[in-house]
């Protein structure tokens, strides 16, 4: 089944920035990065038909390796894993509780496509279940791709395509713009990358207040889909969250290794469904805007 439709949660972007006129052949530079999130959302109201508030917190895990030959020319590995803790407050088919088990693999690789141009493809590999679930039945599988031009020193733009597979056996396919614009001295415009609590592709606005501390707003479109067990009865159902978080950032980068970034806002436009295996629709409810916040620090080699 084929369908066209705003599903940015289970692929990261490659960074933009640094897409310059293709640079000469270098020695080969192999570098490597470890992360680290935690992120919460607020008890929130849910018109659910067996809970009435809903909460959730997540602990996410990435490490990443890369070689790269020049500045646009690279390929690496990224693999990450962790899990998210929904918390119903009357309980959901008999439960209070669903804990999320995540785990992600995927391959960037850029090159250039001319002199002031470069283009990437991420392939993937993703995997989320409430704990307990059959393990070969909870991955999806997918690819990002695109190309960016560097129109001035300051904007580099350009088209991206990705697509993904769920886990109903559904294909998604969700074309976006990739920018890169630094429109004045400490102001720029960028698609955001997905990690951990923000998993899709976004947009933020920065404002560079020193040499090392950063503040910026954030949105993106989320959508969460993972696998029930066997307990709830409906062996192989789903569960799908979705949301436009806004969020204000604050990001510190002390040394050229180590970034921390802290977020808080909110979670609006929420909408949380179940699925049988089957893709018919169990229930389906609304959520309040919800208060989120978390923190993320990088540590780069």
């Amino acid at each position: 089944m084929l369908s066209f439709r705003k599903h940015l949660c289970l692929l990261a972007l490659p960074v933009v920035a640094g897409t310059a006129a293709v640079a000469q052949p270098e020695d080969i530079a192999p570098s490597a990065a470890f992360s680290g999130a935690a992120a919460f959302q607020g008890s929130t109201e849910v018109d659910m038909k067996n809970g009435d508030t809903f909460q959730w917190s997540r602990s996410y895990f990435q490490a990443s390796g890369m070689i790269a030959q020049s500045r646009v020319s690279s390929v690496g590995i990224e693999i990450g894993g962790g899990q998210t803790n929904y918390s119903f407050g009357s309980g959901f088919v008999g439960r209070s509780s669903i804990d999320v088990n995540e785990l992600k693999v995927s391959f960037p690789i850029r090159f250039p496509v001319g002199e002031r141009s470069a283009a990437f493809i991420v392939p993937q590999i993703n995997y989320a279940a409430e704990s307990g679930a059959d393990l070969s039945d909870g991955f999806t599988y997918g690819a990002i791709g695109g190309v960016m031009w560097r129109v001035s020193p300051d904007l580099v733009i350009g088209p991206a395509m990705g697509v993904q597979t769920s886990l109903l056996d559904e294909t998604v396919f969700f074309p976006f713009l990739l920018i890169d614009w630094q429109f004045s001295d400490r102001w720029r415009l960028a698609t955001g990358s997905g990690f951990a609590a923000s998993r899709g592709a976004g947009l933020r606005l920065a404002f560079e207040a020193t040499d090392t501390w950063e503040l910026g707003l954030e949105t993106r479109y989320e959508e969460f889909e993972f696998l029930l067990d066997d307990s709830h009865g409906r062996a192989g159902g789903t569960g799908v969250d979705s949301s436009t978080p806004i969020v204000l950032t604050s990001r510190w980068t002390p040394s050229d290794t180590l970034t921390i970034t802290g977020f808080a806002g909110a979670a609006v436009n929420g909408q949380f469904k179940f699925e049988d295996a089957n893709g018919n629709e169990v229930s389906q409810s609304d959520y309040d805007p919800a208060p989120i916040f978390g923190l993320l620090a990088r540590l780069e080699f």
